[in-house]
């Protein structure tokens, strides 16, 4: 069964208020090194943070902090955008939610 936690934060922006949804973070938060490491073993794309970042648009050092957890919150969309990138559901790459 998949459980998402999430945190909705306004953000004002001069006239603007922006919703963002955020994933609280737990302890084994995510495969992400996982997944990278059984891809290299079978020659699969990525196989490594910096295919990965290219992949996704996100910068490898914030993919690095995400996947040695050093990150409390992570926006849905970004944990989104790694799952697309890594060809696995949501659920899959972040398993407590």
């Amino acid at each position: 069964m998949f459980f998402l936690t999430t945190k909705l934060i306004k953000i004002y922006r001069g006239k603007y208020t922006f919703n963002v949804e955020y994933i609280s973070c737990g302890d084994d938060m995510n495969r992400i090194k996982d997944i990278l490491e059984e891809n290299k073993k079978t020659k699969r794309v990525p196989s490594s943070q910096r295919q990965l970042a290219k992949i996704c648009g996100i910068p490898q050092p914030e993919i690095n902090r995400i996947a040695n957890e050093r990150v409390r919150d992570i926006e849905l969309k970004t944990a989104a955008k790694i799952a697309r990138g890594l060809r696995e559901s949501i659920e899959h790459v972040f398993p407590d939610y």
